[in-house]
């Protein structure tokens, strides 16, 4: 995924999780991808009271297989209520992969390959020694109600909201430049 940005493996891993372990992913969802830079993909997604947390990845492109997601973000409050809002800057991550050193390094194949690592200042890449690297996308997750509709574009899953059981949030990745 982290290389050429292709899903079908981890896709398919989550879909035979999913069937053999009911019960602990809700819904796998797909965005469209994006063609680079600084861009936003906004994509609908339901949690629920057993499914109040959301996970994603995405490739950082180019890059030798460099990625940003996050695992496990919770969308209800402490008082049991939903957040209206989360939002949170991303750093980059090395997929330990490939060993090239800059975003448009010819593949390098990692032999063996390596522990998957947040890139810092001391990583082996064109941003070793810098100080403050920034972070590489923001991703927001605003809970979605009727007074709020989504922007044209997103792509969307029917959700019922407004009711106790479930709710719709918009998850918007904004790659920044």
């Amino acid at each position: 995924m982290a290389i050429l940005g292709n899903y079908s493996t981890l896709y398919y891993e989550l879909k035979n999780f999913m069937g053999k372990y009911q019960g602990y992913i809700h819904m796998i969802y797909k965005a469209d991808g994006m063609s680079g830079g600084a861009e936003n993909t906004t994509m609908m997604i339901t949690a629920s009271g057993k499914y109040s947390q959301a996970s994603f990845i995405a490739m950082i492109a180019p890059s030798p297989d460099w990625f940003v997601g996050v695992h496990g973000v919770e969308l209800c409050g402490s008082d049991g209520k939903w957040k209206e809002s989360v939002s949170m800057y991303l750093p980059a991550w090395d997929a330990g992969t490939d060993s090239g050193m800059n975003f448009t390094s010819e593949n390098a194949p990692t032999l063996p390959q390596d522990v998957v690592t947040v890139i810092t200042k001391d990583s082996e890449t064109v941003l070793k020694g810098m100080n403050d690297i920034p972070a590489f996308a923001k991703i927001t997750f605003t809970k979605y109600t009727a007074t709020n509709p989504p922007s044209s574009g997103v792509q969307g899953i029917s959700a019922t909201v407004g009711t106790f059981l479930s709710v719709a949030f918009l998850a918007v990745i904004c790659f920044l430049s």
